[in-house]
């Protein structure tokens, strides 16, 4: 059974339906792009780097990914379930795993950049997690520290709660400069 999170944000945390924070233009990151956490497509390179920009969090997190052994590839599409996103752990071969992230891409950009947060977090609970190997040891993991959301998802983390909460903080203080 594939595992999947995500998190739905109140609208109060978001600043508007439009992502006022972040410029017209993504930040000139070509060669700055992290190697362990990646966008599959120039839509999903521009939304990591316009959160790494606007996010000390999301900042944060793809630092620790970094360090891990865990390859992390953002995608932004369609997702016709309710959920912002998810984060599914794909492989494990040769010393490296690898995690997709799906974000929606009918969310505007703020709620993308805090989506992300969200996921992000996840993920750093799977890098933690070396016994985490594939669907079977990930749900053992997250019935361990996780819980079953009311709405939408199979597991949360108050963790990832949290990150996504201090990502929209961040994202609506940058809105209001």
């Amino acid at each position: 059974m594939p595992f999947c999170c995500s998190m739905l944000l109140a609208a109060a945390l978001l600043p508007g339906p439009d992502a006022r924070f972040v410029s017209a233009q993504p930040p000139a990151v070509a060669d700055a792009q992290p190697f362990h956490t990646r966008g599959a497509d120039a839509d999903a390179r521009s939304l990591v780097a316009r959160a790494m920009a606007g996010s000390p969090t999301v900042a944060r997190l793809v630092t620790e990914l970094e360090a891990s052994d865990l390859i992390v590839v953002v995608q932004v599409g369609i997702i016709l379930s309710p959920i912002g996103g998810e984060t599914r752990l794909l492989a494990a071969a040769g010393g490296v795993r690898h995690v997709r992230i799906r974000i929606k891409s009918s969310s505007p950009l703020c709620e993308q950049i805090t989506v992300l947060g969200h996921e992000l977090r996840h993920a750093t609970e799977i890098a933690a997690s070396p016994e985490i190997r594939d669907s079977k040891t990930l749900e053992a993991f997250y019935r361990r520290v996780g819980y079953k959301p009311s709405v939408g998802g199979s597991f949360e983390t108050d963790a990832a709660v949290a990150a996504g909460m201090a990502v929209a903080r961040e994202v609506s203080r940058s809105a209001a400069r």
